[in-house]
């Protein structure tokens, strides 16, 4: 959850305008005057500010100036939130972060000082933004499904190098003016975006030659499984058993850069387990590294063996153990970012 702090109630163009108009600009060594600097929250986060474009135009940011080499002009480009107003139409456009990871600054402003009618929110390492969340009257059955909200530059290597604007992935929603009760609802009028995951698929006639190995590995990994002194409580951090992991971890990394130093490509290591280890080890059942590839399994399953179904669960995570540590993975088709041009959800 990102840190929350007491933002005003901005749900119409005319109170961003009031909200601009009736905050003193913050001067000081830091912040010249010609600067315009207008928090929006609390005077001492200044990154969060209000700026006014021009009469029609105000946007609302969590960055300075000193961001951008353009100054204000790459802030207002960029910020998360721009407020027009039209011949009676109010118009919103979100954006989200213009870098590849989190930025929690961002998501917390958003958070904090959407309107009423539009929720912001992050779920599976994704941004989305709900229309009418908070909006009494709509029912939870019908109400549009979130949009998600992508990273300008996160989906680059997705084949959208072509969008010069970081608005061309933005979401924008309009409304008439009016006030009080006579507000008229969210409509979605741009692009929404969804994303094709990546399909993966498994080498079949190279997992077949391991079959022996593997099935021969998993029967002696259920013996031996509870005398492991591996954590198997997901919710519980045991710390004699996690310097028991990092102890073996170690020991494995040292083991894997001797012994497979003269291999001129050493296939890359996952969970700490390079596909020529885990070979070996399936092959001989007296390696004397077994147990501790048993040891990195366990701790990434994290996985209590009470039932039945709590042991085809951990075969599934063994499976998937296996086929990511031999390499039997093959992307057949990379992560896509797709644009539905206009409004699809509504």
């Amino acid at each position: 959850m990102n840190w929350r702090v007491n933002l005003p109630d901005l749900n119409t163009f005319e109170e961003v305008a009031h909200k601009y108009k009736y905050t003193k600009p913050v001067v000081s060594c830091k912040h010249r005057l010609e600067w315009d600097v207008r928090p929006i929250g609390p005077r001492s986060r200044t990154y969060e500010r209000v700026i006014k474009v021009n009469s029609n135009k105000y946007v609302i940011t969590n960055e300075l100036r000193g961001d951008y080499d353009d100054g204000d002009i790459g802030v207002i480009k960029h910020a998360p939130i721009t407020w027009t107003r039209r011949d009676g139409v109010e118009r919103i456009q979100i954006q989200n972060t213009r870098y590849p990871y989190a930025d929690t600054l961002r998501y917390t402003l958003l958070e904090n000082i959407l309107p009423q009618g539009l929720y912001f929110f992050c779920a599976n390492g994704k941004q989305y933004v709900q229309n009418n969340e908070l909006d009494c009257t709509v029912s939870p059955a019908v109400r549009p499904d979130p949009l998600l909200l992508p990273k300008t530059k996160a989906y680059r290597h997705l084949g959208l190098n072509k969008f010069k604007s970081p608005q061309a992935l933005a979401l924008t929603f309009e409304r008439h003016n009016g006030r009080g009760e006579s507000l008229s609802r969210w409509v979605n009028v741009g692009n929404t975006y969804s994303i094709e995951a990546e399909r993966v698929t498994v080498d079949r006639h190279a997992k077949a030659k391991m079959k022996n190995g593997i099935d021969s590995f998993w029967a002696w990994l259920l013996d031996v499984y509870d005398f492991i002194p591996v954590c198997k409580n997901p919710s519980t951090y045991d710390p004699d058993s996690y310097k028991y992991v990092r102890k073996i971890i170690t020991e494995l990394q040292e083991y894997t850069k001797e012994t497979y130093a003269h291999i001129p490509r050493v296939s890359e290591g996952h969970y700490y387990v390079t596909k020529e280890l885990l070979e070996d080890v399936l092959q001989d059942e007296k390696h004397p590294y077994r147990t501790h590839v048993a040891v990195i399994f366990m701790d990434y399953a994290t996985q209590p063996l009470r039932s039945v179904e709590d042991v085809r669960a951990l075969r599934k995570k063994y499976n998937t153990f296996i086929n990511t540590c031999a390499l039997l993975k093959k992307v057949t088709s990379e992560e896509k970012l797709v644009i539905y041009k206009g409004n699809k959800n509504g």
